[in-house]
């Protein structure tokens, strides 16, 4: 028993710190492959659902349909059926209907595939032109002529020992005002965390200390935007204590897609 717990591998030490000069490229890496790569990404995530849906349903039916009309009209001309010649060609228009429906539905799945992979892809790439531009920059605290209120921006990153004396980023958050909710009030961004090193409390770590700073520059509420597409980070917002707020659709192609977000929050006092 004790020779199996020695050879476990050790938990990886992990430590939270401020954003620095040599992070970015790492920091723009974890979030690209948090959103669109990873097998748990938004973007597959939604691949799948597709995937799901249209695929069993749709064109594997018509595909059996097609070969079960087939085999039967086969099956007239060796009964000697009477108006056989009639079945066969009227079954034939039917294996031509039915072909076309199965090509339409394939033609269906991927051009949802290619909508769903443009608007997630777009949002990142959005993102990494915005406040992934230069993350130093915008997330550096600024003067602000409210003396009550302080600029509470900040970037943590979640940083492990690879083992052979390289440190590597593993986890990232950020924090920033976000005016349309008020005074006193910031908006938690861009948490990720490495496909590789999940299930050891990075998220955890992030949401604690960028809640402590939020709650140490005397702010009142932080608020997080996230998609139906991740569930399991929804999961761990409520386990913190967030609320969702408000919920909105981005209909895309006249309701063709519908794309769920949700915008949560947590009261400070509160916790």
């Amino acid at each position: 028993m004790n020779d199996k717990k020695d050879n476990l591998p050790a938990r990886p030490e992990i430590r939270i710190r401020p954003l620095e000069d040599g992070d970015a490229g790492q920091v723009r890496e974890l979030v690209w492959k948090g959103v669109c790569v990873d097998d748990d990404s938004p973007l597959q995530v939604a691949l799948k659902f597709q995937n799901l849906i249209t695929l069993p349903f749709g064109i594997k039916y018509v595909l059996g349909t097609m070969l079960l009309v087939v085999l039967w009209l086969e099956a007239t001309v060796d009964l000697g059926i009477r108006n056989a010649l009639f079945l066969r060609e009227g079954g034939r228009n039917l294996c031509l209907l039915l072909i076309s429906v199965a090509l339409a539905a394939w033609f269906w799945v991927v051009y949802r595939r290619q909508r769903i992979e443009q608007c997630i892809v777009g949002y990142v790439r959005r993102m990494l032109d915005e406040d992934m531009h230069d993350l130093k920059a915008f997330y550096n605290p600024r003067l602000s002529g409210d003396t009550e209120q302080s600029d509470v921006r900040a970037f943590w990153v979640a940083e492990i020992d690879d083992g052979i004396g390289q440190k590597v980023v593993v986890g990232c958050i950020g924090l920033a005002p976000h005016q349309p909710s008020g005074p006193f009030t910031a908006e938690l961004r861009r948490l990720s965390v490495s496909s590789t090193h999940r299930h050891l409390g990075i998220a955890s770590l992030l949401l604690q200390t960028s809640l402590s700073h939020a709650r140490g520059n005397g702010l009142k509420k932080v608020g997080l935007g996230v998609s139906s597409y991740q569930t399991p980070a929804v999961g761990l917002y409520v386990r913190k204590g967030f609320e969702v707020v408000k919920k909105t659709k981005v209909i895309l192609d006249g309701g063709v897609m519908v794309i769920g977000f949700m915008w949560m929050e947590l009261h400070l006092a509160r916790v």
